[in-house]
C-alpha cells in the first residue's frame, strides 16, 4: 500500500493551516530509522487510533482557548548557553535506506541559505559542550540527564 493513499498522510493534509503557516522538512538533526525488531505481528492491528494536528499562529492560538500562547521556544544558543546536554544516538544496526521522495526535499534553512538570505533569525550554528552518547545499552528516560 502506498502510504500517501492513507488519510492521515494526505497531500492535502494542510490546505486549511493557518494562511502563511506550513509544515516543512527541520534543520540539521539527523534520523535513522531502523527495522522493527519484534515484527509486525507484535502490534495490535485491529485497534488503531486517529490524531489531528491543527496548526495556529498566536492569535488563533489566543482565540482557540483563551489564553495567551506559551513562550518562544529557546533557540539552539540558548540551550548551549545554559550548559544543557544535546544528545547522539549510536547503534550497531544498519539504518534503512530512506525515501526517495522526502530525501529531495530541501529544509527552510537550505532554502534561506539558497536564497541568498544568510541564516534563519535565532538560528546560529552552536558548539555544544555536553554531548551524551546514547546507545541501545543506556537508554535516557524522561527527567535523566
Amino acid at each position: 500500500m502506498d502510504y500517501l493513499d492513507m488519510p492521515m498522510f494526505s497531500r492535502t493534509v494542510c490546505e486549511s493551516a493557518a494562511p502563511g503557516m506550513g509544515l516543512a522538512p527541520g534543520g540539521l538533526m539527523r534520523q535513522e530509522i531502523y527495522e522493527d525488531e519484534y515484527g509486525i505481528d507484535a502490534w495490535d492491528q485491529d485497534n488503531g487510533f486517529r490524531c489531528f494536528v491543527h496548526l495556529a499562529n498566536s492569535a488563533q492560538y489566543l482565540a482557540i482557548t483563551g489564553h495567551q500562547p506559551p513562550h518562544t521556544p529557546p533557540t539552539a544558543k540558548d540551550y548551549t548557553s545554559a550548559g544543557l546536554p544535546w544528545f547522539d544516538y549510536y547503534s550497531d544496526n544498519k539504518a534503512l535506506t530512506g525515501s526517495d521522495t522526502l530525501g529531495k526535499l530541501t529544509s527552510v534553512a537550505a532554502k534561506v541559505i539558497e536564497k541568498g538570505k544568510g541564516l534563519l533569525p535565532n538560528n546560529e550554528p552552536v558548539h555544544p559542550k555536553t554531548v551524551k552518547m546514547i546507545s541501545k545499552g543506556n537508554v535516557v528516560r524522561d527527567g535523566e540527564f
